[in-house]
């Protein structure tokens, strides 16, 4: 027994109709496409990592200066192993914010002291630079730290 055909289709091989387009290696290149935006997408993911982990040693700089600082005006007070004779001024203490956030590869932007030898808190904002693939992304921070007596009464 013979099928009819629809005028202007072939019979393929198989039985199927042959529409005249060949459609072989069309899987392949679509898979190769989606493989491209797997890796595109999980470079993007790192690099956004990279960032937030830049950004959070930028904080923990800002964190650990400003605690460098408030702990020269602890001993200046006499609260800690410094003792009443470690006489320090404010600019002590600014100088050692700029030493602690330099060595954790931050640079100190602003050093604000407030109050007195009792009460005090030290005000920190420091910059770093993450680069990567000749992009420079700027991080910033502020982080404050001191003594404050009597503030929950």
């Amino acid at each position: 027994m013979s099928r009819a055909t629809v005028p202007g289709r072939r019979q393929a091989a198989g039985g199927g109709v042959d529409t005249g387009r060949d459609e072989r290696g069309s899987a392949l290149l679509l898979s190769a496409l989606v493989v491209v935006v797997i890796v595109a997408l999980t470079g993007v993911l790192v690099v956004a990592g990279l960032v937030r982990a830049a950004g959070e040693r930028t904080r923990g700089a800002a964190d650990l200066a400003a605690l460098a600082g408030a702990r020269v005006l602890d001993e200046r007070a006499g609260r800690t192993p410094g003792g009443p004779g470690a006489e320090r001024s404010g600019d002590a203490a600014c100088a050692a914010v700029s030493a602690v956030s330099r060595l954790n590869g931050a640079e100190t932007t602003e050093c604000a002291l407030a109050g007195d030898e009792v009460e005090y808190v030290v005000t920190v904002a420091v910059r770093s630079e993450f680069r990567v693939f000749g992009l420079t992304f700027p991080l910033r921070a502020h982080a404050n730290a001191g003594m404050v007596t009597g503030a929950l009464e």
